[in-house]
């Protein structure tokens, strides 16, 4: 009769359930969780996505408000934000009553603004401001100034009218926000720290631990099942075998890194 002790191969690795795998993803998770977070609040709140935009020649916008805010508008085109000139877009904005509201320029007399942002998608500069301080519907009425006049003639109008006609397709897009968008984290460098740097700590953090803390498919050797049982015959110390020849023992010194889940190591002399 063949008699010998089952034995189970010691892992090569840590096994994935160890704890600090578990941490380890789920810090990774959460981190991933907050890139999408960040991305989800750089387009809709802090960066110039959020800005409602239209053509110049779209003259009257009608602005509806719920409660008293600041508004600031933007004039919007390939290197605005650099831009030192006077404003080619003249704003005024009034209630529904036809009431004037007090607009406060943002350009200077040397044609400096005090607000810009640039984007790899948008770029403007800030025209001016104003305050509603009652709800309620106002009219935003934009038009090319003086300087658009001059800068952007398409010709003359009819001999003899003085009129001058525009290129509308020349001249800057209007934008309007409420102050403080887009604020200081609504550009290319909030996009980097808000998005671009969690997503792949995220993903840094998952393939670091997948590579320390393997899941129990990805260990070498036989199935995780046959591990499993195998250790759970030797915490509860019941026999190994249908002969009666005991526990099964492990042999932390027999079987090489990858070996079958259990072997037979040892035989008895015949008699």
């Amino acid at each position: 009769m063949i008699a010998g002790a089952l034995v189970l191969p010691v892992p090569a690795r840590r096994l994935g359930t160890e704890p600090r795998a578990t941490l380890v993803r789920v810090v990774a998770v959460v981190v991933l969780m907050g890139a999408i977070a960040g991305a989800l609040a750089w387009f809709t709140l802090l960066s110039p996505f959020s800005l409602r935009r239209w053509e110049l020649d779209d003259s009257t916008q009608i602005l509806t408000v719920d409660q008293p805010t600041t508004y600031v508008v933007y004039e919007e085109g390939p290197g605005a934000s650099t831009t030192v000139s006077p404003p080619l877009i003249n704003v005024g904005v009034r209630s529904i009553s036809n009431r004037r509201i007090a607009t406060t320029n943002l350009v200077d007399d040397q044609g400096h603004s005090a607000v810009t942002y640039k984007t790899p998608w948008h770029e403007g500069r800030a025209l001016v401001s104003f305050t509603i301080d009652k709800p309620g519907k106002y009219s935003v009425l934009t038009f090319p100034s003086a300087a658009a006049a001059n800068t952007n003639a398409a010709g003359g109008g009819p001999s003899g009218s003085g009129a001058v006609l525009l290129d509308f397709a020349k001249l800057p897009k209007v934008a309007l926000a409420p102050a403080g968008t887009p604020n200081v984290w609504g550009g290319i460098w909030g996009f980097v720290l808000l998005v671009v740097v969690p997503s792949l700590a995220g993903i840094l953090l998952l393939a670091y631990a997948g590579q320390r803390w393997p899941s129990p498919a990805r260990q070498p050797g036989a199935g995780w099942r046959e591990r499993r049982r195998a250790r759970r015959r030797l915490r509860s110390g019941s026999a190994g075998d249908p002969g009666g020849r005991g526990p099964l023992t492990p042999n932390r010194a027999g079987s090489p890194p990858g070996a079958g889940a259990l072997a037979s190591v040892a035989t008895a002399p015949r008699p």
